[in-house]
């Protein structure tokens, strides 16, 4: 029976994100990175409601794996929704709404600017993963 791992899922979302604290995390404490991985995948996958699968029927967490092999489509959908879920919590951090001072220059940084931004990636984002699943469902012939 053919398997996908976790890590496969994992290993797109990590190449799709630029965290030097989460790549760090991941070299020192893998025990809490592969956690902290798996809570983004289960959030991810509620996001894909057009699969042909219901992935909590084929997740097996103790084996880290699909009991499924998954098409590179339904990975990346996977993995692109996991960004989705990597950047919402960003968006609620208590800083983004602080002043921040640069030290050089002394320029007042907008966090209300770098907010609006993270918004409109995060929603460019998840509307490019639709596209993407709409286009899976429509070839998968659902």
């Amino acid at each position: 029976m053919n398997t996908t791992s976790y890590n496969e899922i994992y290993e797109k979302f990590l190449s799709k994100i630029q965290d030097y604290d989460l790549l760090n995390e991941i070299q020192t404490d893998l025990t809490f990175a592969k956690e902290m991985l798996l809570d983004y995948l289960k959030s991810a996958h509620p996001h894909f409601t057009y699969a042909s699968i219901k992935f909590e029927d084929v997740m097996d967490d103790t084996n880290e794996q699909f009991t499924i092999s998954l098409s590179s489509t339904e990975k990346e959908i996977l993995a692109r929704f996991m960004v989705v879920e990597y950047m919402s919590p960003k968006l609620l951090r208590t800083e983004m709404f602080e002043q921040k001072l640069g030290s050089k220059d002394f320029q007042i940084f907008s966090p209300g600017n770098l907010l609006g931004q993270l918004k409109e990636l995060r929603a460019l984002e998840e509307e490019r993963t639709n596209t993407l699943m709409l286009q899976y469902y429509y070839m998968e012939g659902m």
